[in-house]
């Protein structure tokens, strides 16, 4: 099956296992997450998987946006502000307000929570928003610390 077949495309519980790998390798190191942004073409493929009708793929997707912007152990946020910068993009922040009207709560709250954090990332400056730097102890940008 090439990648690009309508066969593949068309199983759901081989595209909801191959998105839910996706989300536990973006849950790993930040070096996994800035490959996974930058090095491997992944969101050529998946970007039309935010509009697929079934809401777990959906669901995965959000998720897996959420790991990208995990900040990890260790690792300044300017790694994660660029990583959102990326997502942006690539247009994962349309697609993810796009799924803030979805009919499902879990798809409809989850997008709409990534929404804000990529958003609250994108227009944090190297030396506004939070201060930059680590955040101010590490504390995410959303927390208005």
């Amino acid at each position: 099956i090439s990648p690009r077949s309508p066969t593949l495309y068309n199983d759901d519980n081989m595209l909801k296992s191959a998105i839910y790998v996706l989300v536990h390798v973006a849950n790993l190191h930040g070096e996994h997450k800035n490959r996974l942004v930058y090095e491997i073409p992944v969101f050529a493929t998946l970007l039309p998987m935010f509009n697929h009708p079934n809401h777990e793929i959906r669901a995965g997707c959000v998720w897996f946006v959420s790991n990208l912007l995990e900040r990890y152990v260790h690792e300044d946020d300017s790694a994660v502000r660029a990583r959102a910068m990326e997502l942006k993009r690539t247009g994962v922040d349309e697609k993810l307000r796009e799924l803030c009207g979805a009919e499902e709560i879990d798809v409809r709250e989850r997008a709409a929570i990534q929404w804000r954090v990529l958003r609250q990332w994108v227009d944090r400056g190297v030396d506004g928003g939070n201060g930059g730097g680590d955040g101010g102890g590490g504390r995410a940008p959303w927390t208005g610390a």
